[in-house]
């Protein structure tokens, strides 16, 4: 069951380049919090059954810039934080992601941070079941292909 939504915006730098287009400023910070968080809610969805590890994948920035925390280790570069979920992917047999609270703190026209929090289900290829809770935290940049994470921060407290 999916959470209540919680969304709260903290317009950390100006954007004083779309006065000028005739967008206000709170226009435009909630134009990209509603953009990134739409993402993170692709993402959580291609995270879910029908498993889709590309589309998954496809929201990362694909360069070696791209950083990945979890539980206290770190990947650094598209291809090693690639080749680490697809290992872990491997033994899933399916998967749910629920989207709790969210906050999004816009940057600037093209960068925004947002935490999330939810609930997962796991069930593995050897029939073994995971359930519990989740925390994190994305940087997100605007790139000629969309909203791509940057860097991404999990924890799985229990």
């Amino acid at each position: 069951m999916q959470a209540s939504r919680l969304s709260t915006i903290l317009i950390l730098s100006p954007l004083p380049f779309l006065a000028c287009q005739g967008v206000t400023e709170r226009e435009a910070g909630d134009a990209v919090r509603e953009s990134v968080e739409a993402s993170w809610e692709e993402w959580l969805a291609r995270s879910s059954t029908p498993l889709d590890f590309d589309g998954f994948m496809d929201l990362f920035v694909h360069d070696s810039t791209l950083v990945y925390v979890n539980s206290g280790r770190t990947w650094v570069g598209w291809d090693s934080v690639a080749a680490w979920h697809r290992r872990g992917w491997e033994t899933w047999d399916s998967a749910h992601f629920s989207l709790g609270q969210i906050q999004t703190a816009v940057l600037g026209p093209s960068a925004a941070v947002l935490s999330s929090d939810g609930d997962f289900f796991i069930r593995m290829s050897s029939g073994s079941e995971f359930t519990g809770s989740y925390a994190a935290t994305a940087v997100w940049r605007m790139t000629p292909s969309g909203w791509k994470i940057v860097q991404l921060h999990e924890s799985f407290p229990n």
